[in-house]
């Protein structure tokens, strides 16, 4: 790694000096922690090593009891110059195991005892204790670096420990738009997104944060008022967002841009919605957990499906977006292959539902005309079907998906006979036409007056069925 190389991955310049240089090393060793990114954390040391070579203070100074330092010169000889008063503390730190996190506290608590009007040396005692995990020491040790008067941490205190900021601070926040959104940040850390409100409501009026600040903070907000069910502080806080992102032509980085998008469009029937979807759909912005939200909707269609279809009609009248997204997961579980929910989340992984979401804004695809079918019966405790789609591309991939998916609603309806007939053309498939056709007749009379869903996933069987044995097309009974 060369000396250029070094600064740029450190971000630091040519002229940065010893304590800068530090700060950023561990601003980074942050980032990429030994045990989580050992790769990116050798990288990082390697760069402060490198860089550490230039500074005008040479880590092998030695540093006497009073202050000074003695540098060898090649061509001077000896040469004096006044040491940081932090850099003996430092370099003890530095050659600490990276995983040491209780010597470096040790190595700052004492820093602090000798320099305790030093801010440096109370900022790396917090990252000391976060290092560590201990939060509890890590705030009282904001809360003293605030009650020294020190510049920044009246915010850090708000938005990292805000069990620890006292009664003054928060009324302080209270009128002043550069803590607004660092008491809101700690609000949102102790689980009260109504609390929050008050302070986002100051620093949104006076623009004070960053457009990516208050984005973050908004975004987390509104999908924490959806999760307590507060209908009402969610309508005030979209409202006043989406009024300042057009007033102020805010332009959104994507990934904010496409949660507001579902924000924006749930504001507009939030109060029209059972109170369970519109917890679900609000929640999931910012969980981000398809797998669960797909598993939770198709539970509460299946025990509630009066309110998930009223649920759909107004998403599909009022927000066709959402509509788009959300309302195939408020149809009974047997609108959607058998296995759907849980399948989909287990192969591919809980997939991001606003990145759906923001491609079907792109995309501006028309929803879906398909008629709803009838409410889901009881499923009576049955145990599921074995599937047996699972090699697309084999000779009988697509028959074997339309049996799991009629297997899934014959379960759902308890309907006992027709799953166990199922199995048996499954395994009639390979074995030939003669028992196939026999096994499929069967099929065909058990699902007589079942329904329309499953009179069309049969037809579709039957297809599948005279595709694979077409010189008995038109023999025996289709459905």
């Amino acid at each position: 790694m060369t000396m250029d190389e070094a600064r740029t991955l450190l971000g630091v310049d040519q002229g940065a000096d010893a304590g800068e240089v530090r700060r950023a090393y561990l601003r980074l060793v942050k980032k990429h922690r030994p045990e989580q990114d050992p790769g990116g954390f050798q990288r990082v040391r390697e760069a402060y090593d490198i860089v550490r070579q230039e500074l005008p203070y040479q880590v092998h100074a030695i540093v006497t009891a009073n202050g000074k330092a003695v540098v060898a010169s090649a061509t001077e000889g000896a040469a004096e110059v006044t040491a940081d008063e932090l850099e003996i503390f430092y370099r003890r730190s530095d050659a600490l195991e990276a995983s040491d996190s209780n010597g470096a506290i040790e190595i700052w608590r004492a820093a602090v005892l000798q320099h305790p009007d030093n801010a440096e040396a109370h900022e790396r005692l917090v990252e000391a204790y976060d290092a560590a995990g201990d939060e509890e020491r890590a705030g009282g040790a904001l809360l003293r670096g605030y009650q020294c008067g020190f510049s920044g941490f009246e915010r850090e205190l708000l938005a990292r420990a805000p069990a620890h900021a006292p009664a003054e601070l928060y009324e302080r926040a209270e009128h002043d738009a550069g803590l607004a959104f660092a008491a809101a940040a700690g609000r949102l850390r102790q689980g009260d997104p109504r609390a929050a409100l008050p302070y986002l409501r100051l620093g949104i009026k006076s623009a004070s944060g960053s457009s990516y600040q208050t984005a973050a903070l908004v975004i987390e907000t509104l999908s924490r008022l959806g999760k307590h069910g507060d209908v009402e502080g969610f309508m005030e806080l979209a409202e006043l967002f989406a009024n300042h992102v057009k007033d102020n032509q805010v332009a959104l980085w994507a990934p904010h841009a496409a949660q507001w998008a579902v924000l924006r469009e749930l504001r507009g029937v939030a109060s029209d919605l059972p109170a369970f979807v519109f917890i679900s759909l609000a929640s999931s912005v910012v969980e981000q957990d398809a797998k669960n939200l797909a598993e939770e909707l198709a539970r509460y269609a299946a025990r509630d499906w009066h309110q998930a279809q009223r649920a759909e009609n107004v998403l599909k009248a009022r927000a066709p977006r959402l509509h788009e997204a959300y309302a195939g997961l408020l149809r009974p579980a047997e609108h959607v292959p058998y296995g759907w929910g849980f399948e989909w989340g287990s192969v591919v992984g809980p997939l991001l539902v606003v990145v759906f979401m923001l491609a079907r804004c792109l995309t501006g695809s028309r929803e879906s005309e398909t008629a709803l079918p009838d409410p889901p019966k009881s499923l009576a405790g049955e145990q599921p079907i074995p599937q047996f789609a699972t090699q697309p591309g084999t000779q009988y991939y697509a028959a074997y998906r339309t049996i799991d998916d009629l297997s899934g609603l014959a379960h759902q309806r308890g309907l006992g006979e027709l799953r166990a007939k199922l199995v048996a053309v499954g395994h009639a498939f390979p074995e030939g036409c003669p028992s196939l056709a026999r096994e499929m007749q069967g099929v065909v009379e058990l699902a007589r007056n079942q329904g329309s869903v499953i009179t069309n996933h049969t037809k579709a069987l039957w297809v599948e069925f005279e595709r694979v044995c077409p010189a008995r097309a038109g023999i025996g009974d289709p459905p």
